[in-house]
């Protein structure tokens, strides 16, 4: 197997890569990726991803440190 070497080709792979790696992390911040974090909070792909993301949308699983991907719990009596 011959691999492209060209700067051309090799700048389109980066791209190629910085885009996949954009769309795993938004699709980490959605409902099923936050469930499977929850679910999986061992999980080494689950922490690789969490340590990836900006903190400011981290998840956690339950009793880990509060952080903005998962839900709040409400606290306040309902009416």
């Amino acid at each position: 197997m011959i691999i492209d070497m060209r700067p051309e080709a090799v700048t389109r792979r980066l791209r190629q890569v910085e885009q996949l790696r954009r769309l795993c992390l938004s699709l980490s911040g959605s409902s099923a990726g936050r469930d499977i974090a929850r679910r999986h909070p061992d999980n080494e792909q689950v922490q690789r991803t969490n340590r990836a993301l900006p903190a400011t949308h981290r998840f956690s699983a339950p009793g880990g440190a509060p952080t903005s991907m998962l839900p709040r719990e409400r606290t306040e009596a309902r009416p």
